[in-house]
């Protein structure tokens, strides 16, 4: 309102000041729970909010909704020797947080079982003798530093006052047949000749 000076007139005029919409206030993007606010400016001046574009816009109108989660079934897995195992869940690929079947956020991994191991064949790594013991060993599936070892017993000794080895008491055996074959066949010549 003003009064005009020479009549003295009063007259009222709305008058508007511009807009002072200032630096762009970045997007706070939505979450799998929260809702988001979409980038803006706010005017100084009057507080009024402005999309992108400037066009006036309302806090509602600014609101970006929650996503809600991205949910994938996650079958539970062993621990072993050397990796953790995980529980039956859910996981969001959003958030990547991990839940439950009644949408609890949980934990999901089992602890390293050291005992776990998965382990192949025994082999034998060194044969057994008459005078020492063997030894069989088996490897870890899951990780092959992990080796079992075991004792595969002494061969059976020869008996008693028998010298050498199982082999050459064979040979000492033929040996002396072959002996008594040959002093029959003399003997029989002997008989044969008289």
């Amino acid at each position: 309102k003003y009064t005009c000076g020479v009549c003295e007139h009063e007259k009222t005029e709305d008058y508007y000041l511009e807009h002072t919409y200032g630096e762009l206030i970045a997007e706070v993007p939505a979450s799998c729970t929260d809702d988001g606010v979409a980038a803006h400016y706010k005017c100084s001046v009057c507080d009024k909010l402005f999309d992108t574009d400037k066009n006036e816009k309302t806090a509602a109108e600014l609101v970006i909704d929650a996503l809600g989660h991205d949910l994938t079934h996650v079958l539970a897995t062993e621990a072993t020797c050397c990796a953790r195992g995980t529980v039956e869940h859910y996981s969001c690929s959003i958030c990547e947080k991990n839940f439950n079947a009644d949408l609890e956020e949980i934990e999901i991994y089992i602890d390293i079982n050291s005992e776990a191991h998965k382990w192949g064949e025994w082999v034998v790594t060194k044969e057994a003798t008459a005078t020492e013991e063997g030894v069989e060993t088996r490897t870890c599936a899951n990780d092959p530093t992990h080796v079992e070892e075991r004792p595969i017993e002494k061969l059976p000794s020869q008996a008693k006052g028998c010298k050498g080895s199982v082999g050459s008491t064979w040979l000492s055996a033929l040996a002396l047949i072959a002996v008594a074959v040959g002093c029959s066949i003399v003997s029989r010549k002997r008989r044969n000749n008289q």
